[in-house]
């Protein structure tokens, strides 16, 4: 498995432009190497990535020299110059391997990530030059030809990550780990995902060879502790962690964790309160104080008694709860910590709501005997019930409890008012009176 690592970290720093690609050579002297590039059953493989490697003669790694790209029948044809090589194509990365101090890879194309690196003369590339396996030699004017290597597909993890209440967790880094490795018992890091909201996860491009251990992290601030799937540690360096196969195209579901909340809850350190009067049609505010720590998200939640009124920091109060109690309750929330809840209920009865009314009212029409005069009630909160009271001089005016009025003989001479009466349960009743018209003719 660290030789397939390596096979990785070199053939990424040759993508990435880090290594000196040498120009091929021309005229008598050239030669090409040619192939296909296939997946592990035989199916073409289009826009793989082809390294040329350039054997080295003083004992350190062969050194990439080209490169081109497999064509949709999965061929490859590279120009050369005479010399030994080795072919490389293909390759899987989730992180920026160095191969030395200078040389730092970049990132591989979609194709090649989705199939594990292969080469010729061997499975693998190590570092120690004798497990490169036989080079094969091109003389100039040649074509090496039949330089074939079948890919195959990455191992696969997934899994979903709860709380101890069962609740979905995001934001938790997963991490597939391989050994550990005898020389020095310690896991390498291979490939890395983030639970999304629903707490699920998926670990692609694994490069099958040593076993895998999965270690879940809770990311940021968090107040999860850590742990590893089917071990007690908090890191697949501790305990014994359960170790998953990495087998070419081998897919692994159910790879779940649940993580334990390792900080404390929130609590509220303030007094709760009201902003504002227990009267119907007026506004109520929940003040729940101050939170430790500070800043969290709150939700609230308005009840007269056992019946739900509504939600969000104001309520505006409604005839119903007339002669009740209200109680609000808030309910702060932060990643990591367990929600806390507080409620408190305004200790005075909800009172009776006061109208609120833009004016007296006015009349209009033509003042004189036999002609029609109308009432015209200003707007009102609530609009309310309303009822007409004509008045003649001041005393009301038998049977005249219209909106509109006649003028009879007896008005001659006086002057005529109206009296608007408003009414609505939880608001009791009011009266506007309107100005009194000039004489009547």
């Amino acid at each position: 498995m660290r030789a397939s690592r390596l096979v990785t970290a070199v053939f990424a720093a040759l993508l990435s432009g880090g290594l000196l690609v040498i120009p091929p050579a021309s005229g008598a002297g050239s030669a090409t190497i040619s192939g296909r590039i296939t997946d592990a059953s035989g199916k073409p493989l289009a826009g793989i990535t082809v390294a040329i490697w350039d054997r080295s003669r003083d004992g350190s790694p062969p050194v990439a020299a080209y490169r081109a790209t497999s064509a949709g029948d999965g061929t490859y044809s590279v120009a050369v110059a005479p010399d030994e090589y080795f072919v490389c194509a293909g390759g899987i990365v989730g992180q920026a391997f160095r191969i030395d101090e200078n040389t730092a890879p970049g990132p591989i194309t979609a194709a090649d990530r989705r199939h594990v690196g292969e080469c010729s003369g061997g499975s693998y590339i190590p570092l120690d030059l004798d497990a490169w396996g036989t080079p094969f030699t091109v003389a100039a004017g040649a074509t090496a030809s039949g330089r074939n290597l079948a890919l195959d597909d990455p191992a696969r993890i997934s899994g979903t990550v709860r709380t101890t209440g069962g609740a979905p967790l995001a934001a938790v880094r997963v991490t597939a780990t391989d050994g550990p490795h005898l020389e020095n018992h310690v896991y390498d890091v291979v490939e890395s995902a983030i639970t999304d909201a629903a707490g699920h996860y998926v670990i692609e491009a694994l490069v099958p060879g040593d076993p895998f251990c999965v270690e879940f992290n809770a990311a940021g601030d968090l107040a999860y502790s850590s742990t590893v799937w089917g071990g007690s540690g908090s890191d697949c360096d501790e305990g014994s962690p359960h170790l998953l196969s990495s087998r070419p195209g081998q897919v692994h579901t159910g790879v779940d964790a649940t993580l334990k909340r390792t900080a404390p809850p929130l609590t509220n350190v303030g007094t709760a309160y009201f902003v504002g009067t227990p009267k119907v049609g007026y506004t109520l505010e929940g003040r729940p104080g101050t939170w430790s720590p500070e800043n969290p998200a709150v939700t609230y939640a308005w009840f007269d008694g056992s019946r739900a009124l509504g939600t969000g920091p104001t309520y505006v109060v409604k005839p119903a709860e007339l002669g009740h109690t209200i109680t609000v309750s808030a309910t702060a929330s932060a990643p990591g910590r367990a929600p806390t809840t507080v409620a408190w209920t305004k200790p005075d009865k909800v009172v009776a709501g006061t109208f609120w009314i833009a004016g007296n009212p006015t009349i209009s029409g033509t003042l004189k005997v036999g002609k029609i005069l109308t009432a015209s009630p200003k707007t009102s909160v609530p609009t309310g019930a309303r009822t007409y009271r004509w008045l003649r001089n001041g005393v009301a005016i038998s049977g005249a409890t219209k909106s509109t009025y006649r003028l009879v003989t007896a008005d001659k001479g006086k002057k005529v008012s109206v009296r608007v009466h408003y009414s609505q349960t939880a608001y009791g009743s009011t009266s506007r009176t309107s100005p009194r018209t000039a004489t009547i003719r």
